[in-house]
């Protein structure tokens, strides 16, 4: 400090001496100093950075015209333009939303008719908001989400792919929006199951193969889906879900498997080895056995019907769960085959379903099912007297059709049974075919039951059931 500043500073402080101004100052130097040796030690690598509550913004980077062409094609969106949209688009244009529809929108025809639907279902308000693009020259991905006045729409963000040519048109895009539906690590087990189902079928698993499948297909397997939504899952039906269903109803259709056919009843009756079960209301009972009969006269049937392959491993299954399987095998079944039946051999005029030869345990079938179904018809008018006359138990039928769920599926499975016999036994041209179970009985007890095979245009391979050509 020079002699005059210090003279200034004693002036300005009476009472403090020259060492005591002083102090100050070389404090000052001294923090200075050790500020500057730090950084000379420290390396800038190794420096921290500065976080600035306000950093000035980036120059905006450069974008390729590919992408102001898709920021256009959001822009006309927003305002509702459709024409504007559609000059953005190159005439083969394909415009694909993963989302809503199996096959993309090809040409501007189609894609007109698509943002015109859009146009007036959407809301008007509904803006795309634009959060990131990337793009080279004729490649765009976009990263947006869906907003109304501001406030972002649930399960509205998504990604989309534009592909742009020379000309500046957009021959290719493809939406994909986020899914209302998280199922998490079930995802991950849905794709490690259905994995050896695609590894099985091929090319045949692309889904975008369903518009080629006819249409009576397509609506059976729908129908398969309405049928376990009503049976096993809704509350439009009487009773509940079947995951609500009390232990008592799971235990009478226990009692019921075990006594099918009345046979537990006949081994108790014959003093044979039986397994101890409960008794059930005889209606319930006849009702579920007569079904069970009806099932079991369908396996003739299955093993030469030519429009589908042998499902007799099926057929077990459907003896028990009825049509909960049988519409699946209706919908296989009416798939295209891979040749037609008038070129799957001649027809023997000797034998009633064209190409097949019978075996003796066929009228056999029939004849056992025409024994349970007599069995059941007694059995529900007058086993077991002590659940009353014909009265109680016509009130018993009104009451459990009413309140039963399990007793309604036997019930609805014997009227799809009256529709899918007919439908089986087309072939076999049997005047009472449409005879609900009675018709498929007397077919199956008056067939001829030798085993003939024709000598020309035959070739006979040996199976386990019959001889066919």
């Amino acid at each position: 400090m020079s002699t005059r500043k210090r003279k200034q500073a004693l002036r300005a402080f009476p009472h403090a001496s020259e060492s005591d101004t002083a102090l100050p100052l070389r404090h000052a130097v001294r923090k200075l100093l050790g500020r500057t040796f730090d950084r000379a030690r420290c390396p800038r690598s190794a420096r921290q950075p500065v976080v600035r509550s306000a950093a000035a913004p980036a120059a905006p980077p450069q974008t390729s015209a590919a992408a102001d062409i898709v920021k256009r094609f959001y822009s006309c969106y927003n305002d509702g333009d459709v024409e504007g949209i559609l000059d953005l688009m190159a005439d083969d244009c394909q415009y694909h939303d993963l989302a809503l529809y199996q096959e993309p929108h090809t040409g501007k025809a189609e894609i007109r008719k698509f943002f015109e639907n859009v146009r007036q279902t959407v809301p008007a308000d509904l803006m795309f908001v634009l959060e990131k693009v990337s793009s080279d020259e004729s490649c765009v991905g976009v990263q947006w989400h869906c907003e109304i006045q501001g406030s972002e729409f649930p399960f509205s963000r998504g990604c989309s792919f534009y592909e742009v040519n020379a000309a500046g048109k957009i021959t290719r895009a493809r939406d994909l929006v986020e899914s209302a539906l998280k199922p998490g690590s079930l995802a991950l087990q849905a794709l490690a199951l259905l994995a050896p189902v695609v590894r099985k079928l091929g090319p045949k698993a692309n889904p975008g193969n369903l518009n080629k499948l006819p249409k009576t297909s397509i609506a059976l397997a729908g129908c398969t889906l309405v049928y376990w939504y009503l049976f096993f899952a809704s509350r439009i039906l009487p009773g509940v879900p079947s995951w609500e269903a009390p232990p008592e109803q799971y235990k009478e259709i226990l009692n019921q498997s075990i006594n099918f056919w009345y046979c537990n009843n006949a081994f108790e009756a014959a003093g044979w080895p039986h397994i101890p079960n409960e008794a059930q209301h005889p209606v319930s009972e006849a009702i579920f056995n007569f079904a069970g009969a009806w099932s079991f006269m369908l396996l003739p049937l299955f093993i030469w019907d030519r429009k589908s392959k042998r499902k007799v491993g099926l057929w077990t299954a459907i003896l028990f769960l009825t049509n909960f399987l049988m519409f699946p095998y209706m919908a296989l079944r009416a798939l295209p085959v891979d040749k037609p039946i008038e070129e799957q051999g001649p027809r023997p005029p000797e034998v009633p379903l064209p190409g097949m030869t019978w075996v003796p345990w066929v009228p056999a079938v029939g004849w056992t099912s025409l024994s349970v179904a007599a069995m059941s018809v007694w059995w529900a008018l007058a086993a077991r007297p002590e659940v009353g006359g014909l009265a109680e138990r016509w009130s018993y039928f009104q009451e459990a059709i009413s309140n039963d769920r399990a007793f309604c599926v036997s019930i609805a499975d014997i009227l799809l049974y009256s529709v899918w016999q007919p439908v089986l036994m087309a072939e076999t041209g049997w005047k009472w075919r449409k005879v609900p179970f009675f018709g498929l009985a007397s077919w199956l007890v008056n067939v001829n039951v030798q085993r003939q095979v024709a000598d020309e245009g035959m070739r006979e391979q040996e199976t386990g059931y019959i001889k066919e050509t």
